[in-house]
């Protein structure tokens, strides 16, 4: 079963929200992205977020995403996921 999150992306000087689905089963590691939570109270983030929102990057196969969202936030949320799929 796969999980929506925020990714947020870097092109250059610009940074960007997008949709993305993850496979829980392939992530091994979940880590605050503290580097974003100062570049977002900076303002330099897009207007959308929140100057309260955290973030957190997520080590997929050797590859990272950078999401929206603590590492609560998103522990949480694929706990959530697992047992929805252990019930259906």
């Amino acid at each position: 079963m796969l999980i929506k999150l925020t990714e947020i992306c870097n092109t250059g000087k610009n940074w960007h929200l997008s949709e993305i689905f993850i496979n829980p089963e392939h992530i091994s590691a979940i880590k605050e992205a503290k580097f974003l939570q100062k570049l977002n109270e900076d303002g330099h983030l897009p207007a959308d977020l929140d100057g309260s929102h955290k973030f957190s990057r997520l080590v997929i196969k050797g590859k990272h995403f950078l999401v929206v969202g603590a590492p609560e936030f998103i522990e949480r949320k694929l706990h959530i996921n697992s047992k929805q799929l252990l019930r259906g």
